[in-house]
């Protein structure tokens, strides 16, 4: 679509109503991935039947911030 990660970009929310229509008109379910509890909230809102919530890659990068934050803290690093 020539716009790489712009998620509210018109032409991928476009895209996206386009996809769960045709899965509806099909009898399929409309699957998508949501990163925060933000998206697959509306990503239930638009009918998707299938919300995968958060990944291993967030999750890990979770606990690294989390982790670093409580050591800088500790060792009062700036």
């Amino acid at each position: 679509m020539g716009i790489p990660a712009q998620f509210e970009h018109p032409r991928y929310l476009d895209a996206v109503k386009r996809v769960v229509a045709a899965c509806q008109a099909h009898g399929k379910a409309a699957g998508i991935m949501a990163g925060t509890v933000a998206d697959a909230t509306a990503a239930a809102e638009q009918r998707f039947r299938i919300v995968a919530y958060s990944g291993d890659l967030w999750l890990y990068q979770l606990a690294l911030r989390d982790g670093l934050v409580k050591i800088r803290a500790h060792a009062s690093i700036k």
